[in-house]
């Protein structure tokens, strides 16, 4: 826009002040690999499916790993159904 003339240097540097914050991704979400928070349960769910294939003692697993997937996917689904911030362990 600038090399078009349309505004001012200055005048888009002081607008950048209006973005929106950013938003924290609670543990649970990263605990299951995301990088945002998904659109809905279902998307959690499919997560937990594909990650449980991989961590359950009987595929090889270890007994905690596939302990925290179960509570993260616990506290990801409580968050998404009730917009609560939650942690299910400090990072």
């Amino acid at each position: 826009m600038v090399e078009r003339g349309i505004y001012d240097l200055s005048t888009w540097v002081a607008g950048l002040w209006f973005l929106p914050p950013t938003v924290e991704v609670p543990v649970c979400f990263k605990e299951l690999g995301f990088d945002q928070i998904p659109a809905g349960a279902e998307d959690v769910q499919k997560r937990y499916w594909s990650l449980a294939k991989q961590r359950h003692p009987d595929a090889g697993g270890s007994v905690e790993d596939f302990k925290v997937l179960k509570e993260a996917t616990e506290a990801a689904l409580k968050y998404l159904q009730s917009g609560e911030k939650i942690n299910t362990r400090p990072e």
